[in-house]
């Protein structure tokens, strides 16, 4: 029982920030980010998306969609035009997927986390074609991202809070310890934070500590990233280690967390907070850590962002005159340094 509190609490909290970033209106309003455009995928042939959980873009626009409830994953070209759905039964008949995330390997490939036990990822060609699971040593971490050369890294909290680059078939190739939380119970349960892997740094957040830790290829902690003010909260103390005692002191958490950390352009950061009093709200830092812009009391998440431009899911839970639910979509944003 203990065992499955664990995991419960793990997966309720991933879905509240999920849950964060799919909307049902378009941002009417943000002082840095205006509405460039809208990506649609509503061409005949295309299967209903139940949710957007998770999207990738890679350097040609192309889309990577995860929709978990549906759950399918689904490659579209930059104007939404369905190029794949990409299938394990084909290599592995019989398996009941369970997609959580999907991403591009640069231009070579795709990786695609799952939530099923034991078989935590698989592999597919740059189209969709399945190459099969992933190396037999791989476990899903908490945070993915892949560097420009391709280069595969994982953050986990648990056991261990440790950095893992792999190879493409999620083998370990080296090891790197994670800094220690100030709130590790709380850090090990909630959802929120991010890596970034850029080829030169790595870049890691977690939910309660609320900075983004520099690190150098060896695993030194370069700097401490963090400008504060007083819209932030942070925790009195940590949340207590048992799994059932955690859902009872939710209800008194009051602290500001990281809900996100996005890598904007190749030279900034993207980095979300949430409070559950004071609502949301994000800072752009360069990578050297100085502050660009920041905007607080929001009600609107990006769900990804590169190349200066930020994407957000928009759905709707009432059906049309038809009967049926209309297609997600995705509206984006531009970012405009102030």
């Amino acid at each position: 029982m203990r065992h499955f509190l664990l995991h419960f609490t793990v997966w309720v909290l991933t879905l509240t920030a999920l849950g964060a970033y799919a909307q049902h209106e378009s941002i009417s309003e943000s002082k840095y980010f205006k509405h460039v455009g809208t990506v649609t995928f509503d061409k005949p042939g295309t299967p209903l998306i139940a949710a957007i959980n998770h999207i990738d873009v890679d350097s040609n626009g192309r889309i990577l969609v995860t929709d978990r409830i549906g759950k399918q994953v689904l490659l579209f070209d930059a104007a939404g035009t369905l190029l794949a759905s990409l299938d394990v039964s084909i290599c592995h008949p019989g398996i009941v997927f369970g997609p959580k995330e999907a991403r591009f390997m640069g231009s070579e490939s795709i990786i695609v986390l799952t939530t099923n036990s034991g078989l935590w990822g698989y592999r597919f060609t740059s189209v969709g074609q399945c190459l099969g699971r992933m190396d037999r040593s791989f476990s899903s971490p908490r945070f993915l991202d892949v560097d420009p050369t391709g280069a595969l890294f994982g953050a986990y909290v648990w056991p261990e809070m440790e950095l893992k680059q792999m190879s493409s078939a999620g083998r370990a190739v080296r090891e790197i310890s994670l800094q220690p939380s100030d709130f590790p119970n709380a850090s090990h349960r909630f959802a929120g934070g991010g890596l970034i892997a850029d080829g030169v740094h790595l870049f890691y957040a977690s939910g309660p500590d609320t900075e983004i830790l520099k690190y150098d290829s060896a695993g030194t902690v370069l700097k401490r990233i963090a400008e504060r003010n007083r819209w932030f909260r942070r925790p009195r103390r940590d949340m207590p280690a048992d799994a059932a005692q955690f859902m009872a002191a939710m209800k008194d958490w009051r602290a500001t967390t990281v809900s996100s950390l996005l890598e904007l352009t190749p030279e900034t950061l993207l980095i979300q907070y949430s409070n559950r009093e004071r609502g949301g709200g994000y800072q752009v830092f360069s990578k050297d850590g100085f502050l660009i812009a920041e905007e607080f009391g929001i009600n609107f998440f990006f769900m990804y962002a590169r190349d200066s431009l930020a994407y957000v899911p928009i759905y709707s839970i009432e059906q049309d005159s038809f009967q049926e639910l209309p297609q997600a979509f995705l509206n984006v944003y531009r970012f405009s340094a102030p």
